[in-house]
């Protein structure tokens, strides 16, 4: 049986064939979307340490992770630095393709169920 990625690929090509009828905006879309499969989004961000924000440290670094999780970012690696602390995150990129795994994409493209 051939794995997810290959059945995606295969699919993939399928929806952005010469032959079809699709407009090149919907074929790009396709084609941005499975470029998106299973790939990451990083963002650093540092709190200062010093200064006026060196009392309220713990206070910002919460803030700071509570601000990012709302959308989606996970901390993975803090370090502190001469002046501040440093947080990486990271989130999936979001593939409305991936997510749709069970939808059934001939109703939207066309043709019947059994047809390839």
């Amino acid at each position: 049986m051939p794995s997810y990625w290959d059945r995606a690929k295969q699919a993939y090509e399928e929806l952005t064939a010469e032959d079809r009828d699709l407009s090149e905006e919907t074929k790009n879309w396709v084609k941005e979307d499975f470029e998106r499969i299973g790939k990451w989004e990083y963002q650093v961000e540092e709190v200062p340490t010093t200064g006026a924000y060196a009392i309220a440290v713990a206070g910002s670094i919460q803030s700071k992770l509570n601000e990012m999780g709302k959308d989606r970012w996970e901390c993975f690696f803090v370090r502190e630095t001469e002046h501040s602390i440093m947080l990486i995150f990271k989130r999936p990129t979001i593939s409305y393709i991936q997510r749709a795994a069970r939808l059934d994409w001939s109703r939207f493209i066309g043709g019947s169920e059994g047809e390839p």
